[in-house]
């Protein structure tokens, strides 16, 4: 038998009003979560290379989408309006619930059953404003970030000031645990150009050149000046009182056209000679050539000094020739043009070039190494694993592992890899014999 009082307190017209209102509320959080996790979904995925396909359409919202990703306020907005929705979403359920069982007792009912149909839709609807807006606004991120951006603009400068306030608290928090915080999105990232480029190999749009191509220049803004430098020991330099004939004959020998200076000592490089200078020095018929006066002024970097930065410098000054310097201003080696250039388009050889083997593979267990051949460079062709993190070139590590300079024949093993000294020209190794003793997981 129905209790009177239960039937009586469920028909009340206020609370139907307010249930009715309940409802709405609800299906209005519903849309605007899924209207938001769409436009999360669109924007994000929207990345510079499609802004700038989008623009040549002349569409005016394609600026707006820029404004918007370039800044971390929508993301903001976002984040705190679906939040919001959640929160009240799930709060009118809570109230709508909590009535009708204390009204109803459905829990002791049979229509618990109908409650529960409609609590398990409210839940579905949650999961379809999340999920489903999200996977249609990835898939179609143009169409639906140009959909979104007028409103999206709209909101970002009604909420900025309050959002503002928020990302400022935020940061100096993340700050102050020692989190660093990009003030702007990177629209595209080099672990992306790198993935896409390894798409467009797959898929024929990309020839493995192109590819290869692709990875040198993302690869040259990690690399540094001392990855690729002429190391001190081989830097052919001139004394800055050498004679005119000796320095013409350095340059013969050398085949170099650009030649640095150095007063006393090679640390103290004050210039770089041009071949070029000196010819048209000797053509004006000069009773006495002084290299000093000819030589330009020398461009230092460190060793630390970013490969793409030092790309940049040397073509806005015009200079083909970079000495490289440690932390105390000694010379360390020198890096040209040609050599950042040969790290894009692979080695360039000109008529005075000499061209030698870095390796020189004997058997499947032995091979004859350049000691001036980097460590990973090694590793890397003969599927090795010598350590790198103390020395950079195979004839530091022997020389390291000797504690002196080593002469020809003596040997050193190391992880599995027998490393004999076959050439020393005075006071470095030039050659070394690799012979692989074993590898991981087997003998050899």
């Amino acid at each position: 038998m129905d209790d009177p009082s239960s039937s009586q307190h469920g028909d009340d017209p206020l609370w139907v009003v307010l249930s009715v209102v309940g409802y709405i509320v609800i299906g209005l959080g519903i849309a605007a979560l899924a209207y938001l996790s769409l436009a999360e979904a669109a924007l994000l995925g929207m990345s510079d290379v499609r802004l700038r396909a989008m623009r040549v359409n002349g569409d005016r919202r394609v600026a707006i989408i820029r404004s918007l990703v370039e800044n971390n306020e929508f993301l903001n907005v976002i984040i705190i309006g679906v939040n919001v929705c959640i929160i009240v979403i799930s709060t009118v359920t809570t109230v709508l619930v909590a009535r009708a069982a204390a009204v109803d007792d459905i829990w002791h009912t049979e229509r618990w059953r109908e409650e529960a149909v409609h609590i398990g839709m409210l839940l579905v609807m949650l999961i379809l404003a999340e999920i489903g807006p999200k996977t249609y606004g990835a898939l179609y991120a143009e169409r639906c970030a140009l959909m979104v951006a007028p409103t999206m603009a709209r909101l970002v400068r009604i909420a900025g000031p309050a959002m503002r306030v928020f990302t400022l608290a935020a940061h100096h928090i993340l700050r102050g645990v020692g989190v660093q915080v990009a003030e702007k999105m990177e629209l595209v990232t080099r672990d992306e150009i790198r993935a896409a480029a390894d798409v467009g190999e797959e898929e024929g749009a990309l020839e493995p050149e192109e590819g290869e191509m692709i990875d040198s220049v993302l690869e040259l803004s990690i690399a540094e000046a001392r990855d690729i430098m002429v190391p001190r020991v081989d830097i052919v330099a001139l004394e800055e009182t050498r004679s005119l004939d000796e320095v013409l004959q350095v340059i013969s020998e050398s085949g170099h056209s650009r030649i640095p200076i150095y007063s006393r000592t090679i640390d103290s490089i004050t210039g770089v000679l041009y071949l070029t200078d000196l010819l048209m020095a000797m053509r004006d018929g000069a009773a006495e050539i002084d290299i000093r006066e000819l030589a330009r002024e020398p461009m230092y970097v460190p060793e630390s000094k970013p490969l793409d930065e030092l790309f940049s410098e040397m073509r806005e000054r015009a200079i083909h020739l970079a000495i490289v310097v440690d932390e105390f201003g000694g010379t360390e080696g020198l890096v040209s043009i040609e050599d950042i250039l040969e790290q894009l388009v692979g080695e360039i050889d000109d008529e005075h070039d000499v061209v030698t083997e870095d390796i020189l593979v004997v058997s499947e267990s032995e091979a004859f190494v350049s000691a001036r051949l980097r460590i990973e460079d090694l590793n890397d062709e003969l599927d090795l694993d010598l350590p790198d993190d103390e020395y950079d070139t195979v004839g530091g590590l022997v020389t390291g592992l000797a504690g002196h300079i080593p002469a020809v024949g003596e040997a050193f093993e190391l992880n599995g890899v027998a490393l004999r000294v076959d050439q020393v020209d005075e006071q470095y190794v030039e050659r070394v014999q690799i012979t692989v003793k074993h590898r991981d997981g087997g003998e050899n």
